[in-house]
């Protein structure tokens, strides 16, 4: 059996380099999933035993793989302690809600949800001292700010926020890398004051913040609002505008990657600028006669990239794309091939180096499952379906099968990330983008690149309508999917241990190239079993709020005192159905018996007006615990608490 494995292995000596980046990733996932802070000379004495370990194996190809496996899984957990060290550096360290005076610089403008403007706040300070890193406040004045200015006001600060339940999302381990120190809202109006700093206010990040802003206001003003929404979505990578209505249709459709900058815009932008660069530059005989037509477009494309990646907001999709696209255009003009797998994997390492964080992100982790999918298949069946001189008709018809081999294959990617950060299904994906892929490569796309490249002179009204009637078309087509029956499935999310194990199989099938890759389908397949052992909770709990499943009409009861849609989405996200109530006295009676002050559910769980919670009369310590959810098994109750998923982090200490 060792002798077949290493006979296979050797085989495919040249992929060995794509699973650098995996081993890297794998030591980046441990370090975030400890329930601990490790010590940073436990990772440098891991390196360096690892690096003499493969030094003595280096003749011997069994050790010195191990070894080398086992270095990049070290330096991978190593690089994510580095950017947490450094990254805290950089941090106030806040632990309550306070209210204080603050005054600092914008650094940046956006619209919540509610449509309350936020300001991102940097070089802050209240009375006593300066403020390390970054302040987001939401402003309830309807004051107008660019970035760049200097502003001062009373607010009320607090730490970002923790999950609500014990395997959600840990949105305050995500501002912690954005470099956020703390959240509030302005309790008094903002008041402009004149900058300390004037020789910093002119940098370029924000002439360009400003520079988006002021096109978001103009397209707002052309465009009706849905269709505005979108285009600057599309345009300056502004979703701010994206009403909750809007973006479920798009989800439930399965065309929500077309409203988060990606592959998708990046690629067929950038191909489209080297295609008209190219066509212009063969048409003038001196130049084509003397230099390359190809890798001049090539490198025009390149640096259009890069430009559309400034003005959208420098998204973690969109940088992976551009570094994707980069790889791309870099192999054009040295004449090497440009779309392989070593160019996903190179692409991954380079993210995953400077931001190791990123693996955990729905973003990077959806995207790259679904490039990766899409060139392993590719390279392994175009070479057989390919027509030396095809007629148009053929074409078209190869044109269509791409599309819908292309939908079918990404969404395959991406179900188990959408399932395990979302908990919802698209099942018309890929009828939704067969018809969508047409208007948006042929139409959407082109008018984007064109619009981008005017935007120095004015945006142009004219080229702006007609991509507002195609943004209709595409509105139009997410409303009628999403409403047809069953176009948005809710399925229980799966554990953490599920989708490691689903990924690490998908690559197995992914990258390898001969029959041994099919083993990487037992380990995809085999983790889906585990739904059939997976039980929703029959209780979760956070601050001043109870969720009760009541399993009889497959419905989740909510009883709290916060007007929060934040926290019932979180705690509903598995459910089809749900019920608030705000008064004890209304909750149904089914297994739950009430007073007028506590209530009692299946003889188990109490809570009370006062917030007070216990489980068979045992407090349930919510400061410590942070929540939690509760099992009921053949009455027995088994307690998982938010602190002991989380742990002690720098980032939710």
């Amino acid at each position: 059996m060792f002798n077949r494995f290493y006979k296979s292995l050797m085989a495919e000596h040249e992929r060995w380099f794509l699973f650098q980046p995996v081993f890297f990733a794998i030591g980046i996932g441990i370090y975030f999933f400890l329930s601990f802070e490790p010590n940073l000379l436990f990772f440098v004495l891991c390196v360096l035993f690892s690096i003499i370990t493969a030094f003595l194996s280096f003749k011997k190809v069994p050790l010195f793989l191990i070894s080398t496996g086992i270095l990049l899984i070290t330096l991978g957990a190593l690089d994510a302690k580095l950017q947490t060290m450094h990254t805290l550096s950089k941090l106030e360290h806040i632990t309550n809600q306070h209210i204080t005076y603050i005054k600092g610089r914008i650094k940046q403008t956006d619209i919540n949800r509610h449509g309350k403007t936020r300001l991102l706040i940097e070089n802050a300070s209240d009375f006593e001292k300066s403020l390390k890193g970054l302040y987001r406040l939401t402003i309830n004045d309807k004051a107008f700010y660019q970035t760049g200015e200097c502003i001062e006001t009373a607010a009320v600060l607090r730490p970002p926020m923790q999950p609500v339940t014990p395997n959600g999302y840990q949105f305050n381990r995500t501002l912690f890398f954005e470099g956020i120190s703390a959240i509030g809202y302005t309790l008094t109006p903002t008041y402009q004051i004149p900058c300390e700093n004037t020789h910093s206010e002119h940098t370029l990040l924000q002439t360009i913040n400003h520079f988006r802003h002021q096109n978001v206001q103009k397209i707002l003003k052309q465009l009706p609002q849905n269709e505005a929404a979108i285009a600057s979505a599309v345009l300056l990578g502004n979703k701010t505008f994206i009403s909750q209505f809007l973006y479920n249709q798009y989800r439930a459709a399965g065309l929500a990657h077309f409203l988060a900058i990606s592959g998708l815009h990046m690629g067929f932008l950038t191909a489209f600028v080297f295609i008209i660069i190219r066509f212009i530059l063969l048409l003038i005989p001196s130049f084509a006669l003397r230099f390359s037509a190809h890798k001049t477009a090539a490198a025009c494309a390149t640096i259009f990239g890069f430009i559309y990646l400034l003005i959208s907001g420098v998204s973690v999709s969109a940088e992976r794309a551009f570094i994707m696209v980069a790889i791309v255009f870099s192999a054009l003009i040295i004449n090497k091939q440009a779309i392989t797998m070593r160019t996903v994997a190179l692409a991954a390492f380079i993210i995953l180096i400077f931001e190791p964080h990123v693996l955990l992100s729905p973003g990077f982790q959806m995207s790259f499952a679904a490039v990766t999918a899409l060139v392993a298949f590719f390279e392994t069946y175009s070479p057989r379906t390919h027509f030396s001189h095809p007629s148009f008709t053929r074409k078209i018809i190869l044109y269509f099968i791409g599309v819908l081999l292309t939908s079918l294959i990404a969404t395959l990617a991406t179900l188990p990330y959408a399932v395990y950060h979302f908990g919802t299904f698209a099942p018309y994906a890929v009828l939704s983008n067969i018809v969508a892929a047409p208007v948006i490569a042929f139409c959407i796309m082109p008018l984007v690149c064109l619009i981008i490249l005017l935007l120095p002179f004015g945006l142009n009204t004219c080229l702006l309508k007609i991509l507002g009637l195609c943004l209709t078309f595409l509105n139009h087509l997410a409303e009628y999917i999403s409403n047809l029956a069953y176009a948005d499935l809710i399925i229980p999310s799966m554990p953490a241990y599920v989708l490691a194990t689903v990924t690490l199989g998908g690559l197995w099938l992914c990258l390898w190239q001969t029959k041994w890759r099919y083993f990487g389908i037992i380990f995809i397949i085999l983790p889906f079993l585990s739904y059939a052992f997976i039980k929703k909770p029959d209780i979760l709990y956070t601050d001043k709020t109870v969720a009760l499943n009541n399993k009889k009409q497959n419905e989740l009861i909510i009883y709290t005192k916060k007007s929060n849609k934040f926290l019932i989405n979180s705690l509903s996200q598995n459910f089809p159905n749900i019920r608030i109530h705000k008064t004890l006295k209304s909750l149904p009676a089914s297994d739950i018996i009430c007073t007028q002050n506590e209530c009692i559910f299946k003889n188990t769980f109490t809570f009370n007006l006062n917030g007070v919670l216990s489980l068979n009369g045992q407090p349930l310590l919510l400061q410590n615990d942070l929540g939690g959810a509760i099992y009921l098994t053949n009455g027995k109750p088994v307690l998982k608490t938010i602190r002991r998923n989380i742990g002690f982090r720098p980032w939710n200490s």
